[in-house]
């Protein structure tokens, strides 16, 4: 990438925001598969996946006990840390790029 001009900052960037970029994305499938386990484990609480207890699984109601039930915050809290930890575990690959000379990337290039 020094050889076509960037800059050591544009390639530290570049490498955490697709470390951010993963982690975002890991933490949005990981928050979308919780939710779905979250609300099998409802349906089967309420005794079986039918129209009627969707609603009563999502969004319960007076007579109807959960068995899991998790806030909106922690869906959010979820997705920032996987994108810390993303970023965190980033910092060495782009370090690792930023002291890599021009010429030695090109010549191991194949």
């Amino acid at each position: 990438m020094k050889a076509l001009g960037c800059t050591v900052a544009d390639i530290r960037v570049m490498f955490l925001t697709e470390a951010a970029t993963i982690g975002l994305v890991g933490g949005i499938i990981g928050g979308l598969i919780s939710a779905a386990a979250s609300l099998g484990m409802n349906l089967l609480a309420l005794g079986g996946p039918s129209w009627n207890n969707v609603g009563k699984a999502i969004f319960g109601g007076t007579d109807v006990t959960r068995m899991s039930i998790i806030p909106w915050w922690l869906f959010i809290c979820a997705v920032l840390f996987s994108v810390v930890i993303g970023l965190i575990f980033g910092f060495a690959p782009a370090n690792k790029a930023v002291r890599v000379p021009a010429l030695d990337a090109i010549k191991n290039e194949q």
